[in-house]
């Protein structure tokens, strides 16, 4: 037999529930502890219900309306949670870039199919040796430049080509001096290391920097392709660190980016528009310096060379080549992608660089803060260039531990900055698998973020 203390405890909260139920909903209940038919009682029960999951819809609404303004104000990257996943996703990129590098020994210090260890470093290093041996302007002959390469490997290559001025010949002339493993190890060694200490600087905490430098997919892609994302982020993002207390270092560092021409493109937009005379100045000097000293150095008719060349690489790998259209996130690839004509594709390009070159100038005539004006130009750099590939994302990182550092965000602002900073990883499978060049659009994205909404600087 049940207890009817039980019973009678039970049948009092049900009516106090139904006296409740009464009020809120305007239906009345007969007394429960009276005669009652079955459908009053099935809808009381089912309104006890509806109740129940409404509590619980409130409680899931009020997770989400949470979570929603944590990413919109940017509050979750503070979380130990993010802190976590950059951790975790540093201690798995650090193996896995070992594992890639094994797999460049398969035949000598290639991978069997045609490719060097270190990828794209054998160019830099190559050219070195040309420039120093007096045959400079060979570099630009695929025919001999390729030889050579397969010389040195001992090995049948895929077609390497030097696509750079004859002013990185200049600036990488160093490299010459090193047996190419120790070259490649200082090269990449050197790179992270600066990026870290630029990092570092921001952050102020070695820790900080050293896990943020680990786990970004743009060093992690420079370091296993051998490339120049890291000493890109140098002249650029430490021009730009620099640029309010040493103007002629920053114009020295921003001119000598001219090795990467199409990253210096609104260069002169942004030092214009904040009234940077001197640091532009300083920049219009080390270009002219840099074009003088080569010239004398390699010969004048080497900048005839190079032009020649681009002029082809340009049509093979814009026009014609899709090779590494999967790695190049860019306004004009994106249409190309998806399979418009080559014509349509450079005019929507220049259209979005006009568009990317006014929103440079409107962020760096405002009284925006240092780090919002930097992170305008860096975005709007990519956006106005029609060739630049995953690696030269690495100064992004620059100006995301910069706006950390300031901390204010402007709405949905953090967010847009990580998916930019994963667009390494995120760009490729969404071309090859989709056939969506997400690129662009998150770039887009995250510049409005950035300059739409005024950021006065600090007092």
């Amino acid at each position: 037999m049940p207890d009817r203390s039980l019973i009678r405890g039970r049948v009092s909260e049900m009516e106090r529930e139904r006296q409740r139920l009464n009020t809120k909903v305007g239906i009345r209940f007969s007394n429960i502890s009276g005669s009652h038919s079955f459908f009053e009682s099935i809808l009381f029960l089912l309104f006890l219900n509806i109740e129940c999951n409404t509590s619980n819809t409130m409680t899931d609404q009020k997770i989400l309306s949470d979570f929603k303004k944590s990413l919109r104000s940017s509050a979750w990257l503070a979380h130990p949670r993010a802190a976590l996943t950059v951790r975790m996703w540093a201690l798995a990129a650090v193996p896995v870039l070992m594992l890639a590098f094994s797999v460049y020994l398969d035949v000598g210090l290639t991978n069997g199919i045609g490719k060097v260890i270190g990828e794209d470093f054998i160019n830099y290093w190559m050219g070195a040796k040309f420039a120093l041996s007096g045959q400079a302007s060979d570099v630009y002959d695929l025919k001999v430049f390729l030889q050579a390469l397969e010389s040195f490997a001992g090995t049948k290559l895929e077609p390497y080509n030097y696509s750079y001025p004859p002013n990185w010949l200049l600036l990488s002339v160093p490299l010459a001096f090193l047996p190419f493993i120790p070259a490649l190890i200082f090269w990449t060694v050197a790179g992270w290391l600066a990026v870290f200490f630029m990092i570092k600087s921001l952050l102020g905490s070695w820790r900080s920097a050293l896990w943020a430098v680990a786990a970004s997919p743009a060093v992690f892609v420079n370091a296993l392709y051998g490339q120049n994302g890291a000493l890109s982020a140098v002249f650029l993002g430490g021009g730009l660190l620099v640029l309010e207390s040493s103007p002629i270092l920053a114009g020295v560092l921003l001119g000598a980016l001219s090795f990467k021409p199409q990253l210096g493109l609104l260069i002169p937009v942004a030092l214009i528009a904040g009234g940077h005379w001197r640091a532009f100045g300083a920049a219009a000097v080390t270009v002219v310096a840099l074009i003088v000293v080569s010239s004398a150095w390699f010969g004048g008719h080497i900048w005839f060379d190079f032009v020649e060349r681009m002029s082809l690489i340009n049509q093979v790998v814009l026009a014609q080549d899709d090779v590494n259209w999967h790695r190049m996130p860019t306004p004009y690839l994106a249409l190309r992608v998806v399979g418009v004509d080559s014509h349509f594709a450079g005019l929507f390009q220049v259209i979005v660089t006009m568009v990317a070159a006014l929103a440079v100038f409107i962020s760096w005539r405002s009284s925006a803060r240092a780090s919002v004006k930097a992170t305008a130009l860096v975005l709007a750099t990519f956006l106005a260039t029609p060739y630049f590939l995953d690696y030269d994302f690495v100064v992004v990182l620059v100006v995301f531990a910069w706006r950390l550092k300031d901390g204010e965000w402007r709405p949905w602002e953090g967010l847009a900055l990580v998916l930019v900073l994963l667009l390494p990883f995120m760009v490729p499978p969404a071309i090859k698998l989709l056939s969506l060049p997400i690129g662009p659009l998150v770039l887009g994205w995250a510049l409005w973020c950035t300059t739409r909404t005024p950021l006065n600087k600090k007092s």
